[in-house]
């Protein structure tokens, strides 16, 4: 049973059937996984607390153990109407686990109204995320690379002026560190303006 690493739920089912279909005992099982009983328990102690429509989903795998485990317990220990909500949702509109992961982070972030639409519809979130990613490279395909070299010198320029005004608040000698980045800089630069001047007219 303890062969591989499982998720906490899928450990509690697997208990929960040998106790229950198997007629171990929690010693028995604690025996068979070599752990101790007050392990046993915890896992049933977690499995208890869960909906029991959201622990039958993982064993009619409705639902994955990680997406069980990471999203939909959590959930439901913080809010269980919305942990069923989310499960209900995913039935008619399933979400990969790289999306489930991305709905998550948003909901965290999420006021009470936007979080009672997230559980709702969660494919509106995630095809709205998908829509502004290929929103954005199709403008990168349109301005070219030069609008991502506007970007980059701009940027460079402002970190310029950063360091500029922190490096006057030093004076010789440096700490090897810094003296080792600012030799790296000064290397550098000579080479960056070359290629500034062959391309300004």
């Amino acid at each position: 049973m303890c062969s591989r690493t499982f998720d906490p739920i899928e450990e509690a089912l697997l208990l929960r059937e040998l106790i229950d279909a198997h007629g171990l005992s929690q010693r028995e099982a604690a025996r068979q996984c070599a752990r101790d009983v007050s392990w046993v328990q915890r896992r049933l102690m977690l499995l208890d607390a869960l909906p029991q429509e959201l622990v039958q989903a993982v064993r009619s795998a409705q639902v994955s153990s990680w997406a069980a485990a990471r999203i939909l317990a959590p959930l439901a220990r913080a809010n269980s109407a919305h942990a069923l909500q989310l499960l209900h949702s995913l039935t008619g509109s399933p979400l990969s686990t790289r999306e489930l992961q991305v709905w998550f982070e948003h909901y965290q972030g999420a006021q009470q109204q936007q979080r009672e639409r997230m559980v709702a519809h969660p494919r509106l979130l995630i095809d709205s995320l998908h829509e502004r990613v290929s929103e954005r490279t199709a403008q990168d395909l349109r301005a070219g690379p030069e609008r991502e070299m506007v970007s980059e010198l701009r940027r460079l320029l402002e970190l310029l002026r950063r360091v500029d005004r922190h490096l006057a608040k030093f004076h010789p000698p440096l700490a090897p560190e810094l003296q080792g980045a600012c030799q790296l800089v000064h290397a550098s630069l000579p080479k960056v303006s070359t290629e500034l001047n062959r391309l300004m007219p």
